[in-house]
């Protein structure tokens, strides 16, 4: 999802546009939740998906779900014995994920007990394949089915915010070079951050915008403004061309969604325009290279909020990119208009936490595009030491969402 190329450019130069989120001190009012963390003894529902906006996406309405994407069909269907809190810092059960397991080389799954959850990506244990609009990734989150989302910006007629809130630590960060698998910071990226997808309900036709409140990152989010989009049409068709024979495909006739991200900084340095720092114990920080605390990985606490006046801003972004829409970017425009700026106007569609990896030397642009693609679904070897490979592993705890009432 986190591919911000594009927009970094358009930052630099419509950053004199925005009045800045950024740092606010010490929030002096009150939070009504809208989904408070829930300890789950249970847990059951694990997914595997690809796109958001395809119908088969993973994503459960009106309950929460852990979602492996890109990673394979079924690949959370069977239980995992061995503790994946050596590598993801969640020492807990129920597991799912790769199977035959490996402990030794950390195959990859998802893990939820009580409040706490565990993300495991591992590339050497799925098929490496194209991935439109971001890369592999793991999200943990509550859904909401159209017409019943609760609206985040308003309360009795009062705007509030929308505040996201999460536990974090980062186990496990080793990008590998093909060949040696030597940790190498070029080999691969991560990203990871809360999410929201919010729906236009005055506008059903148009996608849902994603905001992304990082606690991890590649990229420096200090003073982003531009609006991005994860894919376009245009993109789709011409890599299903490139691809053709080879078994792999991605959306068609789908142009994608319009996404801002922003950090979570809680000092002078944050200057971004759609995420707005108030309390916070955990800073956003760039993923080292390397990193491995062998299964003791510390959390901090995270506080993310989007004010009505942000998600203007959020609004306004799209409305000034210049691309005008399909099949360059996603619509921006629909059939009864664009996107309202009315913040009371926006559904919650799906809420939580995201971990990310996208491997560099993927490159779907190259022709034919398969740099460190497997050349179909059954052509591929785990453990495959001729290709660069990634592991992510996360800890989540006490995931939250909430409207923050000035």
């Amino acid at each position: 999802m986190l591919r911000l190329a594009r927009g970094m450019a358009l930052a630099a130069a419509s950053a004199a546009a925005f009045s800045h989120a950024a740092f606010l001190g010490d929030f002096t009012g009150t939070f009504e939740p809208i989904q408070s963390p829930v300890c789950y003894t249970l847990y059951g529902t694990f997914t595997t998906g690809g796109q958001y906006l395809d119908a088969n996406n993973g994503v459960i309405d009106n309950v929460h779900s852990m979602l492996a994407r890109w990673q394979g069909d079924g690949f959370v269907d069977n239980p995992v014995t061995y503790d994946m809190g050596r590598w993801n810092g969640a020492h807990i059960t129920p597991q799912r994920g790769y199977q035959p397991q490996d402990s030794s080389s950390g195959s990859g799954g998802a893990s939820v007990y009580c409040m706490d959850f565990g993300m495991l990506i591992n590339t050497k244990f799925n098929p490496h394949r194209p991935v439109v609009g971001g890369g592999y990734n793991d999200m943990y989150g509550y859904s909401w089915a159209a017409g019943i989302g609760p609206r985040p910006f308003v309360e009795n007629s009062a705007p509030t915010d929308l505040v996201l809130q999460v536990d974090v630590g980062l186990n496990t960060f080793i990008p590998m070079v093909a060949g040696s698998w030597a940790t190498s910071g070029t080999a691969a990226s991560a990203n990871v951050g809360l999410y929201a997808y919010l729906r236009d309900t005055t506008h059903t036709d148009l996608p849902p915008i994603i905001v992304l409140a990082m606690t991890h990152t590649a990229d420096d989010l200090r003073n982003v403004t531009g609006a991005h989009w994860d894919y376009n049409a245009s993109d789709s068709s011409t890599w299903n061309t490139k691809m053709s024979g080879t078994g792999w495909s991605i959306p068609a006739n789908d142009s994608g969604a319009w996404f801002v991200a922003g950090p979570i900084l809680a000092d002078g340095s944050n200057l971004n325009a759609f995420v707005t720092t108030y309390f916070t114990v955990g800073q956003t920080s760039t993923p080292v290279p390397g990193t491995d605390t062998g299964g003791s990985s510390s959390t901090a606490f995270y506080r993310a909020h989007i004010r009505p006046e942000d998600w203007v801003k959020v609004v306004d972004a799209i409305a000034g990119d210049s691309c005008a829409g399909p099949p360059n970017c996603p619509a921006k425009s629909g059939q009864n208009g664009p996107y309202s700026r009315n913040p009371n106007d926006y559904e919650l569609a799906y809420a939580g936490l995201i971990s990310e990896v996208t491997l560099r030397g993927d490159n779907l642009d190259a022709n034919p595009p398969v740099s460190n693609f497997d050349a179909g679904p059954s052509n591929w070897v785990p453990n495959d030491i001729n290709k660069a490979q990634v592991m992510l592993g996360v800890k989540g705890y006490a995931l939250g969402i909430y409207r923050g009432i000035h």
